[in-house]
């Protein structure tokens, strides 16, 4: 199904903005819109007419005649809805303004795929409601940050929706007004008594759009084999990534099931997983994608494209409905189509950052600053019913990955960070937990302090006295760390680099990849506290020596977080962790061999999981560049 297709099937009706391509005809992408024309041609427009049309019927990719079924009453008509429940919500109404100061940026920045935009001009939610539904659009394959179309006359309506009676065009405008049951035998699988695809959790005796069966789905199966294969993939290769700090394994054992009646996770998972598969196996072939020896001779890169325009739908409906303050289907989801975004990059061109917004906006609304505390970073025990509404440990875990994936930008892009940390973390007095997830996630909330001392919070001024102070409350925990660490981080094997031997990485085997990304946080902040040393001497006598300390120990740090991740190969958060600290630090790997090594690491990281590294990589030879004409000018000087 081309692109021209889905934006018609979901409501999207042609602009202004034409495709710099000559072949290009006004309204209608070019082929090369695909993959590229990202500033000039929007990918898709998702626009409150897009959340519109999909709360009413929202088509999976290739299947033009299957819908989801909503759940709640089998009540089927529109009347009868209304009733139950009250007057439609008005996609149409504005929300109230309310203006929200831009983040400050630094364009000089590398990123580990493409420099970060700039964002001047651009307003950060900081609530739930109809604001932030207007701050996503999407450009190029994903995502850009650009004012939404309100209105839709009826002369604007497709071909295909000119055919619609008046009653359906009342349910495309309304969401949640229509229910199609899917039936087996004459009766009502929505109404068949539990087990059989019966909702035993009040979650889904909700009318709400967001919640039902896959009208494809039969008694013998939720999906087809192409979305099978990715819900397993994701199960296989990526839900880990999701829950490295999570005991319970939430995004392995509960979100798939969830999933399966809920199409904003499901389509969030088919999104990541398409475009994960896809990358790794164009990386590898030129053949048709495979799964574990299953071919999928329809899955291709526009297929992601087509499961994140359904999930996007999804999404803005959640986030443009007043009445929710926080929605763990929609939090989730955000965290996973944060995930396909940073390895989209090298199709969008950049990196938005727009769904670290949307889960900003959703955990900023419940106003409370003790959810990133140490005293409760712990989190809540896994809830029984995973199908409940208010799933308090799936959010935590959610929370968990937003917090992770808000460090990994801020030290990036050093930009302000931007979530709400608890103001009074207190660290010195732990109490000694015995638990390796509870330590990992209080290094989290320690790296996340430390970036938000180096390069502020929102419009945060610290004077110069009290910055001083914070400085020593954090190094404190680096001290105490070095001179006595938890017992269970104690590596169960290490030895040495040997460049000479060729073995340029210490090698530092540990028991979990939890513990491994614990370690590579601490050593991130152990970076970062080093660079910001308020005693540093910067200029005059010893200011070189100073400097030169400096270096040496951003080395170390570097060449430790590869050896870690190293030693996990398997575990994408230990790899791309240490690309964070490369992207930070690489330039000061003066050693042709480390430097050859350096290179091969982020090679290994594309190649295994996927992840975009060639702009790094190119920065980093002119850095090595630069520094070798510097260091041979200077010799000739002193000669």
């Amino acid at each position: 199904m081309d692109l021209h297709s889905i934006r018609i099937r979901h409501g999207w009706q042609p602009t202004n903005m034409v495709c710099p391509c000559t072949s290009a005809a006004e309204g209608v992408p070019c082929a090369h819109s695909l993959i590229g024309h990202s500033d000039a041609l929007s990918y898709i427009d998702v626009t409150k007419d897009v959340a519109r049309a999909s709360a009413g019927i929202v088509q999976s990719p290739g299947q033009p005649n299957e819908s989801w079924s909503k759940g709640g009453t089998p009540d089927h008509t529109h009347e009868g809805r209304e009733q139950a429940q009250g007057a439609p919500f008005n996609f149409d109404q504005a929300a109230p303004e309310e203006p929200v100061d831009s983040p400050t940026q630094d364009s000089d920045h590398q990123t580990i795929e493409n420099q970060q935009p700039s964002h001047e001009g651009q307003s950060l939610p900081g609530r739930m409601g109809g604001d932030l539904v207007d701050e996503i659009t999407v450009s190029s394959s994903l995502m850009q940050t650009r004012p939404v179309e309100q209105t839709r006359s009826p002369s604007t309506i497709s071909n295909n929706e000119q055919s619609l009676s008046a009653k359906s065009q009342a349910q495309i405008r309304s969401p949640a007004l229509t229910t199609h049951s899917l039936t087996s035998g004459g009766q009502s699988i929505l109404d068949a008594p539990y087990p059989s695809y019966a909702f035993p959790s009040p979650y889904y005796a909700s009318p709400d759009a967001l919640h039902g069966l896959p009208e494809k789905a039969t008694h013998q199966a939720y999906t087809n084999l192409q979305e099978a294969c990715l819900v397993k993939h994701f199960i296989n290769k990526l839900a880990h990534a999701f829950e490295t700090t999570d005991r319970d394994r939430h995004f392995s054992l509960v979100i798939p099931q969830r999933a399966m009646f809920c199409p904003v996770l499901l389509y969030a998972i088919l999104t990541a997983s398409a475009r994960h598969l896809t990358r790794l196996h164009s990386a590898l072939s030129d053949k048709p994608v495979e799964f574990e020896g299953t071919p999928l001779p329809d899955l291709n890169e526009n297929s992601a494209i087509e499961y994140h325009n359904i999930c996007i739908s999804y999404l803005m409906e959640v986030l443009n409905d007043p009445k929710k303050t926080i929605n763990q289907d929609a939090l989730i989801a955000a965290t996973i189509l944060r995930f396909h975004e940073q390895i989209d990059t090298p199709l969008t061109g950049w990196d938005s950052e727009t769904y670290l917004s949307v889960l900003r906006g959703v955990i900023e609304s419940q106003q409370n600053e003790s959810f990133y505390s140490l005293r409760t970073i712990h989190g809540p025990p896994r809830d029984c019913d995973i199908y409940a509404s208010n799933n308090a440990s799936l959010a935590h875990s959610a929370c968990l990955i937003a917090l992770r994936q808000e460090i990994w930008s801020v030290l990036l892009y050093r930009r302000p960070f931007r979530l709400p940390l608890c103001p009074d973390n207190d660290y010195s007095n732990l109490d000694p937990a015995t638990d390796d997830y509870t330590w990992t996630n209080r290094i989290l909330i320690w790296c996340a302090d430390v970036c938000k001392f180096a390069f502020g919070g929102e419009a945060s001024i610290i004077e110069t006295s009290s910055r001083v102070e914070r400085w020593k409350r954090l190094k404190v925990v680096q001290d105490k760390w070095d001179s006595v660490q938890p017992a269970c981080f104690k590596p169960l094997y290490y030895r040495e680099a040997e460049p000479s031997r060729g073995k340029y990485f210490p090698e530092e085997w540990h028991m979990n990849d939890c513990q491994v990304l614990g370690l590579q946080h601490f050593e991130l902040a152990r970076m970062v506290l080093a660079a910001y040393d308020p005693d540093l001497q910067r200029i005059g006598l010893g200011a070189s020596s100073s400097i030169l300390t400096l270096e040496a120990q951003l080395r170390r740090s570097t060449m430790r977080l590869c050896g870690l991740a190293l030693a996990n190969l398997n575990d994408q958060p230990g790899m791309v962790t240490a690309a964070v600290g490369i992207s930070m630090c690489g330039e000061y790997i003066r050693d042709p061999g480390e430097q050859n090594a350096i290179e091969g690491f982020l090679n290994t990281l594309e190649r295994e999981h996927a992840w975009p590294t060639q702009s790094v990589r190119h920065a980093l030879r002119d850095a090595w560049e630069a520094t070798r004409k510097q260091s041979a000018a200077f010799s000739i000087s002193t000669a």
